[in-house]
């Protein structure tokens, strides 16, 4: 969590810190025009947050986040929860960055062995951010399969927005689970923010 030194009023606006297929930060101004009205006031909710491009742009003091993804869940919890170690180990991944490196943490983390979840969450953005096309894909046994990327000099560590992302989310209750079982929790008063994934092709 951050501390004095990086207070949420001295922060900038927050956004994304990953990647994301399907991310709607383009269309921002668009679905602005779409919120009801008194928006501010409700309950934000998201079933299939993803990068959370809305959540970050809206800022809203409650918020309701799940995702059916849980490294994508636990890089959020870390984020939100112990960012400056998540920083420490991105600042580490960023000098050793190599196409050797990035094969290793691959490995690293698909392996799940005694991992802390602030390094699980370093491990999930440095492969976010080097990967090909940012892509989060899984084989059939759960493991992680995405090639490395051919970025010359990828921004890995962003100390300053991954705080305002920290400080955004300390309000949010963030939940892995199905998007139905989400919904049994939402009530009159809530804004659902509900943007499933495209049905493949």
């Amino acid at each position: 969590m951050p501390g004095p030194a990086h207070d949420a009023a001295a922060l900038p606006a927050p956004s994304p810190f990953i990647k994301w297929v399907g991310g709607k930060g383009k269309l921002r101004h668009q679905l602005d025009r779409l919120m009801p009205p008194g928006v501010e006031l409700l309950r934000h909710v998201e079933p299939f947050v993803g990068g959370g491009a809305l959540f970050f742009a809206r800022r809203p003091e409650r918020a309701l986040l799940c995702d059916i993804n849980p490294d994508l869940i636990g890089t959020y919890e870390a984020v939100r929860d112990d960012v400056d170690s998540v920083i420490r180990h991105l600042g580490v991944f960023a000098r050793k960055h190599s196409k050797e490196h990035y094969y290793e943490t691959r490995e690293r983390y698909n392996e799940r062995k005694r991992q802390s979840a602030s390094l699980r969450a370093a491990m999930f953005i440095y492969m976010n951010k080097t990967c090909f096309n940012g892509l989060h894909r899984v084989n059939r046994k759960g493991k992680f399969n995405v090639p490395v990327g051919r970025y010359k000099n990828p921004r890995i560590v962003d100390p300053t927005g991954l705080y305002a992302a920290s400080a955004a989310l300390r309000q949010a209750d963030i939940r892995h689970a199905e998007f139905d079982s989400l919904l049994s929790l939402t009530r009159p008063g809530d804004f659902v923010y509900l943007d499933p994934p495209y049905e493949p092709v």
